[in-house]
């Protein structure tokens, strides 16, 4: 055996005590001597040799599972032989054969949760009904349409990344065509026109025309392909030549030589006749960009001159545009790294002018639309900011989530005062008021779990998360149509509903 295989399992064959089983990263070995000594099967090809899981059936003794980072694979001869019993983008953790019915295999996957054979691992089919193992980064209920939510999952591979619901949640569908595969970290609904929804993906921004339905990419406007040049036709007469009616007495020059001379001398005459066209004027303003890194939120506002104006947050710094079609704008924000993460944006409607930008290094105030910038020097600073939320009526009132602590401002930023309270320190990943009482405030701490809600504005919390099956929520968002209603996206269980019995009293 090779020494240095990190090795994941170790089976000892039921029927036999002394025959052993050994699946690592370098493949599988058996031992007939109890593991003295040990070969390695061949017949698995190399790059599906991470085998994480293997299982010899308990009453076919020569008949072999093993779940390998490429798919389910089968022998039927004591390993001599194998072949793939399964697509090889499915990544096998775990095998079971069913103890009363020796032909029912189920084998649990990365991305496609729980299949299932009847006919000892010749066809598979999903048996996730009941099942929640999705995490979910956003949750977007329709401003407009009562019911209609969006939401986001992570890293479900080719099962696709949205899905939506016209029922609270009750039922969902898939809604991801145009985006394949892509990881959605945030979504925008423009207000006032609800068919319009963007999108902040692993691979830029992607947009939305119909609610969801289809996606497609908000990129640079293309090149437009010259177009094709004619045939030449030399040596044939084409259709149009032979059907065409001809001067009498007339003779044309079929050489190729007298052709080109004649083509020539006709576009001489025309570059005589034709008045040169003046250069296109150049391009002014800051140069406009393709967006394609991973973005992790995404906003916007109409501004004083009646624009959308869309930010950006992303992997690699801050967007801005006012047409999506021309491109994006980079916005260099302060003294921050050009190039460094930025995790949220947040922009407030009774302050058009005024940006708050999360980052790596704490928080980054524009008072101006982004012309210049204060870092805050005290409270959310030398820290990752991921979260902002503004009181929709008072913009003064912010509340800053951050991967140590969550702080609070009543000043419009210009002093902070770290919020205890009944909050613990943490890494917290969201925080968000209710639009529909705005004292009521929203935190989720995601590294242990834990989600905290407050009545008073963010002053003083409480913890609501006794029960849940997972506590690790990602992502939080009011119903606009239910204030008492809040939708949770977890770690690993899917969405979670959560309704609240008593409204918020303000203090």
């Amino acid at each position: 055996m090779i020494d240095d295989s990190d090795i994941f399992g170790i089976t000892v064959d039921p029927s036999h005590a002394g025959l052993i089983y050994i699946n690592a990263c370098s493949g599988i070995y058996r031992s007939a001597s109890g593991g003295e000594k040990w070969a390695k099967l061949p017949g698995i090809p190399f790059s599906a040799r991470r085998t994480y899981a293997l299982l010899p059936h308990p009453g076919k003794p020569n008949t072999i599972f093993a779940g390998t980072s490429e798919g389910l694979w089968r022998t039927n001869d004591g390993g001599k032989q194998w072949k793939l019993r399964t697509s090889s983008r499915a990544v096998i953790r775990a095998i079971v054969v069913h103890p009363a019915k020796p032909d029912r295999v189920l084998i649990a996957t990365d991305g496609f949760g729980v299949l299932v054979s009847n006919d000892l691992g010749d066809d598979f089919a999903e048996s996730n009904t009941g099942f929640i193992h999705r995490h979910i980064l956003a949750i977007m209920p329709d401003e407009a349409q009562h019911g209609k939510i969006l939401a986001s999952v992570y890293h479900d591979g080719f099962s696709g990344s949205v899905y939506s619901s016209a029922d609270d949640g009750q039922s969902w569908q898939l809604s991801s065509k145009g985006l394949g595969s892509r990881d959605i970290f945030s979504f925008f609904q423009m207000p006032g026109k609800p068919d319009l929804i963007y999108a902040g993906t692993n691979t830029g921004v992607y947009r939305s025309s119909d609610r969801g339905e289809t996606w497609s990419y908000v990129s640079l406007p293309q090149p437009e392909k010259p177009p094709a040049k004619p045939k030449s036709g030399r040596g044939k007469r084409t259709r149009a030549s032979s059907n065409s009616h001809t001067t009498p007495g007339a003779t044309y020059a079929s050489h190729p030589a007298v052709s080109q001379h004649s083509r020539q001398s006709s576009v001489s005459k025309s570059k005589k006749t034709q008045p040169k066209s003046a250069p296109p004027p150049a391009p002014t303003g800051p140069p406009m960009l393709e967006l394609s890194s991973q973005v992790d939120d995404i906003t916007g506002l109409v501004d004083d001159q009646g624009r959308l104006v869309l930010y950006a947050a992303a992997m690699d710094g801050l967007y801005k545009t006012v047409d999506e079609t021309k491109g994006w704008e980079k916005v260099v924000v302060g003294d921050y790294d050009p190039k460094g993460r930025v995790f949220a944006v947040s922009v407030n409607k009774k302050a058009p002018n005024t940006i708050l930008v999360g980052t790596r290094q704490g928080l980054f105030m524009s008072h101006d639309s982004g012309t210049t910038w204060d870092h805050v020097d005290r409270g959310p600073s030398d820290m990752s900011v991921k979260s902002i939320a503004q009181d929709p009526r008072d913009p003064n009132l912010m509340i800053v989530a951050t991967n140590q602590f969550v702080y609070r401002s009543t000043n419009g930023g210009r002093s902070w005062v770290l919020r205890g309270g009944g909050l613990i320190a943490g890494d917290y990943s969201c925080v968000t008021f209710n639009p529909a009482n705005p004292d009521e405030v929203m935190v989720s701490e995601y590294s242990t779990g834990g989600v905290y809600r407050s009545t008073d504005k963010g002053y003083t919390w409480d913890r609501i998360d006794a029960g849940l099956p997972s506590t690790r929520v990602w992502t939080l968002t009011f119903d606009p149509f239910e204030p008492n209603r809040l939708f949770a996206g977890s770690f690993s269980s899917g969405v979670y509903v959560l309704t609240i019995e008593h409204s918020a009293t303000g203090h």
